[in-house]
């Protein structure tokens, strides 16, 4: 069925989804502070990983898995979910192969896991959005679950980021993309896609982005700790 948005709560839906990207840029505090300790790095970048894995076996895919179950027999919703993460590996995997920075490894890896998250970010900003104009305190709260997962995220672009480029303006605007791509995800919902989502593209969605999320966590950030 298609996803209905309440109008009435338009203002605070836009509210509570900027919230939430922006606490992406929480992500820059360590190279504020000039934190330069490799022990700290490898613990932040060792928590993004987790994070993220975490994000996508226990929120992720349940979710998809449970709302495809009320359409689906159960083999069917399992098909479904595992192709739809296929996907969402093979596109991070495109990514990874497009992406070539003269050997430079960690500056690759943020620029791999910004893509990533950018997608991964507009579908949030797309859910909160929906939420928050259902039920605002059901809103708030899913931003703010959002907002405290997404401090790690941030760490995992801008860390690379910026002891790749030694440019802290580069750290920050690319972290800040990612933060920007929840609030894009609220104006594509408002304006856009009202009319065309509904619960079984939104969860075929969520499986897509764990499978980018894995990705990025298992190909890309855990093996190049090594590095910072």
């Amino acid at each position: 069925k298609s996803i209905y948005l309440n109008m009435n709560n338009t203002i605070y839906a836009f509210l509570i989804t900027i919230f939430s990207g922006f606490s992406t840029l929480l992500g820059l505090i360590p190279l504020f502070l000039n934190i330069k300790s490799k022990l700290f790095l490898k613990l932040t970048m060792l928590l993004a990983s987790i994070t993220m894995i975490y994000v996508s076996i226990t929120n992720l895919l349940p979710s998809a898995i449970n709302t495809l179950n009320n359409y689906y027999s159960y083999s069917k919703t399992i098909i479904f979910i595992s192709l739809s993460f296929i996907l969402g590996n093979l596109i991070a995997s495109l990514l990874d192969k497009k992406v070539n920075i003269n050997d430079n490894k960690i500056y690759k890896v943020g620029i791999v896991t910004a893509l990533g998250l950018i997608i991964h970010n507009l579908l949030e900003g797309i859910a909160t959005f929906i939420t928050t104009s259902h039920n605002i305190v059901l809103g708030l709260k899913l931003a703010i679950a959002i907002a405290l997962h997404n401090i790690p995220e941030g760490l995992s672009i801008a860390i690379p980021i910026y002891y790749g480029s030694k440019n802290k303006l580069k750290a920050l605007l690319v972290t800040s993309l990612a933060g920007i791509a929840e609030i894009i995800g609220a104006i594509l919902s408002y304006s856009l896609l009202k009319n065309i989502l509904n619960e079984l593209s939104l969860a075929l969605l969520y499986s897509l982005i764990a499978g980018i999320m894995l990705y990025i966590a298992l190909y890309e950030l855990l093996p190049n700790l090594k590095d910072f």
